[in-house]
């Protein structure tokens, strides 16, 4: 029999350690993920109220901390509190934004059917243009014929999506009771986690082996701290990009600059496309249009906005997740190159996972 220490046998070792590792990524991926998928999505509809409202909860336990120490309050009447507090000034800054928000939308929509007939002038007199050209320059048919094919399929596309835009107004509107019911439900289970938090942690302490239970609760602790800390991250970066879009608007004098501002950082919380969505296609139709200083402020503005979000999120994602701004570029880039889009949102929450079980010494345990 071999020597178990040898060179030999521990290169056999690592070999098929790593064939096992490639197996049970096999599985995963390709049986086990799909699986998980589509339970997911068969619970997800179900627990969602639930899911909301243990964020609820979170996000206000440190309000339910304070008054418990500062005031003596019961934790019942504090979470009562800091509950409708919140529902309050949720609805009070809903309702706000929908007032200003509608005057700016309804003078917009006033002005977009103008600025789209002007696009479409532009375009038509540029065809008409290059059929001139034709004869002098001799430009090949098929390139008018790709130009005029280029143009129908934008009107097709801008035709399809206001038709899809109009969808989707209908859609929500029939599926606001679902959305109401959902709301509800969310704020009574958040009463209720926020109040009976000690009660629920002993429950769930008593049905877990005491050392399961402990790796849990230590990785369940951090994992917590830093995905709120990343949402709450990615909040102040939308609303850094929101007030940047709000200011530069109303410098170039728009009229619906909360309006913009409330799309784009919105928009700015899509990786990649982002803010430019917007930006890009408007500084566009700005030069088209001959507005020269108008486009040249938008992109004065936009790149502004790319550059203190390029400056900002390393350092803000960081600081609220733990982590090195470094290790935090670094998942970040990772993420992007292995999955793509979603890697940027997915790398920063793996590097907390990984975190948080090397704080909670679970490898040392397989190890």
């Amino acid at each position: 029999m071999k020597d178990l220490n040898s060179p030999y046998s521990k290169t056999l070792y690592f070999v098929a350690i790593a064939l096992g590792a490639c197996g049970v990524f096999y599985l995963f991926y390709y049986f086990v993920l799909p699986a998980l998928s589509e339970i997911f999505s068969f619970l997800l509809p179900i627990i969602a109220p639930f899911i909301i409202g243990g964020i609820i909860a979170a996000l206000m336990e440190p309000v339910v901390k304070y008054l418990e120490v500062r005031f003596h309050m019961k934790r019942g009447l504090a979470a009562f509190l800091t509950l409708v507090t919140l529902l309050a000034l949720l609805i009070a800054v809903i309702a706000f934004s929908i007032s200003w928000v509608t005057v700016e939308v309804v003078k917009l929509s006033r002005e977009l059917p103008t600025y789209f007939e002007t696009v479409m002038d532009y375009i038509r007199d540029l065809i008409t243009q290059l059929k001139l050209y034709y004869s002098e320059f001799d430009i090949g048919p098929r390139l008018l014929e790709g130009i005029s094919q280029s143009f129908s399929t934008l009107v097709t596309g801008l035709t399809d999506f206001t038709t899809r835009a109009t969808n989707l107004i209908v859609g929500t509107a029939t599926f606001l009771p679902n959305i109401f019911l959902i709301l509800i439900i969310s704020l009574v289970a958040a009463y209720f986690f926020s109040r009976d938090k000690q009660v629920i942690g002993s429950i769930v302490a008593r049905i877990l082996p005491s050392s399961v239970y402990e790796v849990t609760h230590a990785m369940g602790e951090d994992m917590g701290k830093a995905i709120f800390g990343y949402i709450r991250a990615q909040c102040l970066l939308v609303l850094i990009t929101a007030i940047q879009t709000v200011v530069g608007l109303f410098l170039l004098g728009i009229d619906y600059a909360i309006t913009m501002g409330i799309v784009v950082g919105i928009l700015d919380i899509l990786p990649i496309v982002g803010s430019g969505f917007v930006y890009v296609p408007w500084m566009l139709f700005e030069f088209f249009r001959g507005n020269i200083p108008l486009g040249i402020g938008l992109g004065v503005v936009y790149g502004t906005i790319l550059v203190v979000r390029q400056i900002l999120e390393p350092k803000v994602v960081a600081d609220n997740l733990g982590i090195h701004p470094l290790a935090t570029l670094i998942a970040i880039y990772i993420g992007y190159k292995v999955m793509g889009i979603l890697g940027l949102v997915v790398g920063p929450i793996l590097l907390v996972v990984i975190k948080a079980a090397s704080r909670a010494n679970l490898f040392s345990r397989w190890i």
